[in-house]
């Protein structure tokens, strides 16, 4: 790797001693006193990672990372906060953060978290598979405009256009109460629309559209592409999305259609004028689903684990005698604690063998991704902690943040016993699935080391009363199989 500029803004605090000038190998290190002259210095010369801390400002500091990860998407931005704050953590990768570090710390261990955080952004993650996330991300803002129609046809017409590189985007969605056809068009060149502005609004009768679709539809033997799709929830159609390509040579590809056929179903829910909660719940269920069915896609022995998942941790929350409400938080964030594993390369994923250090440090990554998209979809900001954490060990050697015992939030606890079991019980790509007797021996050998004692005999206590299906799913087999012990490795 390249030497890495690094931009570090703010202070640990004055006790931590960290040599902020000195740098580490490889990494060239400039210091920022406060928010204010960061955008300066990343005008004036290239940085690739930036490093905030959150011991102070943090309200200043969170607003930064927010920008930065808006305006700056091939800068990598590290918050630095300290230790036993979950809450800030989980607020800080809500914010855009793409790795988290907690004070106090030793130099090394800042130089090597820039390193792998950037390394992941740099070569790793795949192009596509980023930019297919960002509908998602988008999601969130569709549903904060309060369901005024301008608003959301406008942001949704933005979205298509520019995920999909097209050349103009259109939306268009029927006005019940005044029969009229509420229509934003966008484009790539600044040119369109009925007032010549790059992103118009405005309505017309079912009558008038009649007349522009056929001139649309006599144009279109110039060349070009145009693809549509309807705007659909529930079986219930409220509008179209269309996009289009000037240049013949320019196809939308499949994955491009996928992704439209996705927004069409993501941007009909805000637009349906019924009642805000009931609205805002069934966009919640249809996301919590798609985000789910996404994180399985990579793998058919995936198909129903987080089902699987969603059951043994309810089962484990109503032994440990939580309270309804978290019982349903914990099946959400089970159906989508896995959903960051759609930035990770499928070689990667699919590989047969052990993982070397690198590739471990890119799966490592996931749940940080996955906490991103979904603070960005405005989950609750506990669902989102218990994805973030939910690779914690007890002991605390586990990952992003090295958390231990009950600094860890409960529900990361839960995940983390009820997705090792699973893992183990279910065949992979690079093993066979083991029977639920080696499983529960792994289990009771890893209580207070990498799980919570408690966690781990509340989860026993469901299996021993039935409240756990103890039947292997039928999966894929692989060639060959690992222990219940290496097994682990992949969820540790």
């Amino acid at each position: 790797m390249s030497d890495i500029n690094c931009l570090i803004v703010g202070s640990p605090g004055p006790d931590e001693g960290l040599p902020w000038t000195a740098g580490g190998p490889g990494i060239r290190v400039q210091h920022s006193p406060s928010a204010d002259a960061v955008c300066t210095i990343l005008i004036r010369e290239p940085v690739h990672a930036v490093v905030v801390s959150l011991a102070e400002d943090r309200e200043e500091r969170l607003q930064l990372i927010e920008v930065l990860a808006e305006l700056y998407p091939d800068i990598s931005i590290i918050a630095m906060l300290p230790r036993d704050t979950p809450d800030l953590a989980a607020a800080a990768v809500g914010h855009g953060a793409h790795g988290i570090v907690m004070l106090p710390l030793r130099a090394d261990t800042l130089w090597d978290e820039i390193r792998q955080t950037v390394s992941r952004r740099r070569g790793t993650f795949e192009r596509l598979r980023l930019r297919a996330m960002r509908p998602f991300l988008r999601l969130r803002d569709l549903l904060a405009s309060g369901g005024a129609s301008e608003v959301v046809l406008r942001r949704l017409a933005e979205a298509v256009q520019a995920e999909l590189r097209a050349d103009r985007a259109s939306v268009i969605c029927l006005e019940e109460e005044t029969g009229q056809i509420a229509v934003a068009s966008v484009t790539a060149n600044g040119r369109d629309g009925a007032d010549g502005g790059p992103g118009a609004y405005w309505k017309i009768s079912p009558a008038q559209l009649a007349v522009m679709t056929g001139k649309a539809a006599d144009n279109g033997g110039a060349g070009g592409h145009v693809l549509q799709m309807p705007l659909t929830t529930n079986g219930r159609t409220v509008g179209v999305l269309t996009v289009a390509r000037d240049r013949e040579e320019d196809l939308f590809s499949p994955s491009e259609r996928e992704m439209l056929a996705l927004l069409g179903t993501l941007g009909a829910s805000p637009l349906i004028n019924i009642d805000l909660i009931t609205r805002l719940r069934q966009a919640n269920d249809n996301l919590i689903n798609a985000l789910a069915h996404a994180s399985e896609l990579h793998e058919d022995s995936l198909r129903g684990h987080s089902e699987r998942l969603a059951a043994y941790a309810v089962a484990i929350g109503r032994h440990l005698h939580v309270d309804h409400q978290m019982l349903e938080d914990l099946r959400i964030a089970a159906m989508s604690h896995d959903v960051g594993k759609i930035g990770v390369s499928d070689v990667i994923l699919h590989k047969p063998g052990p993982l070397t250090p690198e590739e471990f440090e890119i799966v490592k990554g996931h749940t940080v991704m996955g906490a991103q998209i979904l603070s960005a979809a405005q989950f609750p900001s506990n669902i989102v902690q218990w994805v973030l954490h939910h690779h914690e060990r007890f002991d605390g050697r586990g990952y992003p943040a090295g958390l231990a015992e009950d600094q860890i939030p409960l529900g990361a606890r839960i995940l983390a016993v009820a997705d090792a079991y699973e893992v183990m019980s279910t065949g992979r790509v690079y093993r066979r699935p083991l029977n639920w007797v080696p499983c529960v021996a792994e289990l009771r050998t890893s209580r207070a080391s990498q799980f919570d004692p408690t966690v781990v005999d509340a989860f026993l206590d469901a299996l021993s009363r039935g409240e756990i299906d103890m039947r292997q799913p039928a999966s894929g087999a692989a060639p060959e199989s690992r222990t219940a012990s290496e097994t682990l490795q992949y969820v540790s």
